[in-house]
């Protein structure tokens, strides 16, 4: 839980979970545990994905994707009532802007996201700061990382 952080909440439910992905297919562990936790408390699921070099198209909306059908597929059992309550989401620009404004406006109550181990020599050269740790440090809302 970063410094931004809301109160929390005496009644201890998940009302809507923000799963964000870098690719899709996603074969991480996360993705199995995200889908139990929104099984568990009957949570809306949305699976995010940033386009970050792409501007926002306001005139066309992002179509239901196929990669997103089959993620859906591989991670949500048939007969579950989840897929019933997943969304998809398309960000555009800086991911962590993109993942922090969609928090606010959906009001999302955890964000879980799969993080990879980077070895700190590489990681000090990357040309970009590290997505979890920004959003750790500026969600509203708790941020569960998973490896």
């Amino acid at each position: 839980m970063g410094p931004k952080n809301a109160p929390a909440r005496a009644t201890g439910t998940l009302r809507h979970i923000l799963y964000p992905v870098e690719f899709l297919p996603d074969s991480s562990k996360s993705a199995v545990y995200v889908v139990s936790l929104a099984e568990r408390y009957g949570a809306t699921l949305t699976v995010m994905n940033v386009r970050e070099n792409s501007p926002a198209s306001p005139n066309t909306p992002e179509p239901f994707t196929e990669p997103f059908e089959h993620w859906i597929i591989d991670h949500v059992p048939q007969n579950s009532d989840l897929r019933n309550r997943i969304h998809f989401e398309r960000g555009f620009g800086p991911a962590t802007d993109s993942i922090l404004d969609f928090t606010e406006k959906a009001a999302v109550d955890i964000i879980v996201m799969s993080v990879r181990h980077l070895d700190p020599v590489m990681a000090a050269h990357l040309p970009k700061s590290d997505t979890a740790h920004e959003l750790v440090s500026r969600a509203p809302c708790p941020v569960l990382t998973i490896r």
